[in-house]
Order: C-alpha cells, then structure tokens, then sequence
C-alpha cells in the first residue's frame, strides 16, 4: 500500500489531487511514447493493449487492444459501447454488423450520408413540425419536403413549393389539392 496502512488489493495507492503521472522521460525531444500497458494470460506473459500516447507528437491519447478482441466502454458494471475487431462501433450493441450500429433511439440535429461519388442524402429538420429529405446527384439539390399542416394534415412538396400529395388525419389522400375528399 502506498498512503494507505490497509491496501485492498496488491497495490492500492490512496491520495489527494493526481495520484499517478506517466511522462516521457525525454525532456526535449518526444520520440518515444509513454504507456500503460495491460498483460494477461498464462503468466501475465501476453500483452493485452495498452493507454497512452500512440504517437510521437506528444499529441494523442490511445486506448488500443493489441489482441483480436473488442474494446468495451460501459456504465453501472454493463457494456454501452463496443469497438470490435475491424472498426465496427456498437452503441447499445456488442456485435455491430456495420461502421455503425445503434440499438435504440437515435436523436440527431441534422443526419446526413454520402457515398464515395457525389450522391448525399441527408434528413434536416427545417421549421417546427417540418422536415427535409435531400439527395444530391452530380451536385444537383433534389428536395422532397414534408410538412405537418396544423389541420391533421401531412404533405409532400419539392422544393418547398405547393404540396403535390396531401394525407390527412382520416387517411384521404389529395394529389395536387390539399383538401382531400376521399380515399
């Protein structure tokens, strides 16, 4: 134990403010990085991954699992974020299928995708209760807009101009008119 007469495990250091620093011992010049590095296995033989700096600009803070497994983030002794082997992040999940999986609700201001070309999607909410749906094909804006009517009525429009298609709160559907009479 160190600053501690009772240590709960074979080292237990107690203190106040910062209790450990890890430095480059290089005052000067930064070449190498400084680590903490984790061993397991038979013999505590095998290096697991390690938290430091990764790399000699003195600049980064890497958390890397040197073995083909997953590094888990997580809260109240559960995971919550999985990163598995290659690159794949799970939020809520810890056998993503994709760059990004996320069980549960997600709530963005703004979402957008793009392939490698010049195609982008993207979902942007506009005003209170209005969204858009963008798609840009060879840098050509192509909008649907959807607009909640405070008259229980949704629409659909390009370019935020007239609603082209109307739904309303009974199911009646309006093509070019927004006061739909039937089904």
């Amino acid at each position: 134990g160190i600053g501690t007469t009772s240590p709960g495990a074979e080292l237990h250091i107690a203190g106040a403010g910062e209790i450990i620093r890890v430095s480059d011992a290089q005052a000067a010049i930064v070449t190498s990085e400084p680590r903490i590095h984790f061993y397991g296995g038979s013999g505590g033989t095998t290096n697991l991954g390690y938290v430091g700096d990764g790399s000699s600009s003195a600049s980064n803070i890497e958390l890397i699992n040197t073995q083909a497994g997953n590094i888990n983030l997580g809260t109240d002794n559960s995971v919550d974020l999985s990163i598995i082997t290659g690159g794949n992040v799970g939020i809520g999940t810890t056998g993503p299928g994709e760059k990004l999986q996320v069980s549960g609700n997600v709530l963005a201001t703004n979402l957008y995708a793009q392939n490698t070309g010049d195609v982008i999607s993207s979902v942007n909410s506009y005003t209170s209760g209005n969204a858009i749906f963008k798609s840009r094909i060879d840098g050509s804006d192509k909008y649907i807009w959807t607009t909640y009517r405070s008259n229980n009525k949704l629409g659909l429009n390009y370019g935020g101009g007239n609603d082209f298609l109307t739904i309303d709160n009974t199911g009646n559907v309006g093509i070019g008119t927004t006061g739909p009479l039937g089904k």
